[in-house]
């Protein structure tokens, strides 16, 4: 069982620095952009965007701006019983992972945010199903064994042009092409190195994009499907409910509440 969560959206805040302190709970971050400083337990390391870092109770911990650029970042805060038994969890030093599903959690942690500061009926059940899904996720990271350099490569370049294109129309055909591999190939390598297949990662960035221009501009439904390259309106009302839990309308209308 995990308890006493807190979330918290550190977003680009000059002078930010976080005092000297052993933490009585456990710490999972997810670095959105830019870079920062920890200092845990007297070794000082810095962390950066696609960085999952998880810092146990009992940690000394200090942590501070990069002296070149400021960060964004999430972070959640909780405590659990010892019945939870996730090999992440059970970590006496704090563990960084470079991770392979950023937009996943990034995602994710946008929604654990959304529930912490709405508060309505049963967040904290959400919350709590959210945090542990993330954690679940985080072990199979953890213990996962690296990809071999040329590997690796390939995904990243896949994952590149992803992201670069993710409102366009995604041809499997491309990609293969891209690596200069078969598409089967193609196929099986991203989804065993990223958790998810090609088109599955381009719907959470398109759906991650979604949920910015809602929360942030007064753009219609409408326009913002067709912008990300939804051109069937009732296709990427569907595709939203699936990975956010309800419609575009009710989570603007939600945001505009707060």
């Amino acid at each position: 069982m995990i308890y006493n969560l807190n979330v918290y959206l550190d977003d680009f805040i000059p002078h930010w620095h976080n005092r000297l302190q052993h933490v009585q709970y456990h710490v999972l971050v997810l670095v959105t952009d830019g870079k920062l400083l920890y200092r845990l337990n007297d070794v000082t390391r810095q962390a950066s965007k696609g960085d999952l870092v998880f810092i146990p109770s009992g940690t000394q911990r200090e942590a501070f701006n990069d002296k070149e650029v400021l960060h964004q970042k999430y972070a959640v805060t909780f405590t659990c019983s010892p019945e939870l038994s996730l090999p992440l969890i059970k970590k006496t030093e704090p563990q960084f992972i470079r991770v392979r599903m950023f937009d996943y959690y990034r995602e994710r942690f946008i929604s654990l945010h959304r529930q912490s500061m709405e508060r309505r009926e049963y967040y904290n059940t959400i919350q709590t199903g959210i945090l542990l899904e993330m954690l679940g996720n985080a072990c199979r990271e953890l213990e996962a064994p690296p990809l071999p350099k040329r590997r690796a490569d390939h995904v990243d370049k896949l994952e590149h042009h992803i992201s670069q294109n993710y409102r366009k129309p995604l041809v499997l055909q491309e990609l293969a092409e891209l690596i200069g591999r078969s598409p089967n190939y193609t196929l099986t390598l991203f989804k065993e190195a990223v958790g998810q297949t090609p088109l599955e990662y381009q719907h959470r960035l398109r759906i991650a994009s979604a949920m910015e221009m809602l929360q942030n501009t007064t753009l219609t439904v409408t326009f913002i499907a067709h912008h990300l390259g939804y051109y069937d309106t009732s296709y990427f009302h569907k595709m939203f409910r699936k990975y956010t839990g309800m419609s575009p309308t009710a989570y603007a209308a939600r945001d505009r509440r707060l």
